[in-house]
C-alpha cells in the first residue's frame, strides 16, 4: 500500500476539501502540522486557501533556529491542525503532544482536520472535540 501523502491526486483532492472548509469556517488565521507527516498536505492546502502555516517538530534540530515551532505566529491566531494519522491511538498521542507545544507558545487549536485514509474529520472526538466528517471517498 502506498502512502497516500505521496500521491498527487490524493493530495490535491484532500487539500481542496480542507481549503473549501476554511472558506466556510472563515476564522482560521493559519494551519499547523506535526512534522514530517502533514507537511506536504499542509503546503498544498496553504496554497489553495492562501493561508500561512507553522510547523511543529517532535524535537528541536541541532542546527538552524533549533525551535520546536517553525514559522511566524501571534498568540491571538486561530489555528487549524492538519494531521494525517494512521490510527486513533497515534492521533491521541500526537494531539496531546501538539496541544502541549502550542500551549507553551500561548496558542490553542481552534479546528482540527484529522485525515485518516480517504476520510477527513473536522474537530474529531479526540480530546473532547465534536465529530463531523466533511469528506469521505472510496478508494
Amino acid at each position: 500500500m502506498a502512502f497516500l501523502e505521496t500521491e498527487p491526486t490524493w493530495l490535491r483532492k484532500t487539500a481542496h476539501h480542507i481549503a473549501e472548509s476554511t472558506h466556510i469556517l472563515k476564522d482560521i488565521d493559519r494551519f499547523v502540522c506535526l512534522a514530517p507527516e502533514g507537511i506536504g498536505l499542509m503546503a498544498v492546502t496553504s496554497m489553495l486557501s492562501s493561508l500561512p502555516f507553522i510547523i511543529l517538530r517532535r524535537s528541536a534540530k541541532s542546527y538552524g533556529t533549533q525551535n520546536l515551532i517553525e514559522g511566524s505566529f501571534s498568540p491571538k491566531d486561530s489555528i487549524a491542525l492538519i494531521q494525517p494519522t494512521i490510527n486513533s491511538s497515534q492521533g491521541l498521542d500526537d494531539l496531546g503532544y501538539i496541544n502541549g507545544i502550542l500551549s507553551k507558545a500561548q496558542l490553542s487549536l481552534d479546528h482540527i482536520f484529522l485525515i485518516h485514509g480517504y476520510s477527513i474529520f473536522l474537530n474529531t472526538v479526540l480530546m473532547d472535540y465534536s465529530v463531523s466528517i466533511i469528506y469521505e471517498a472510496g478508494q
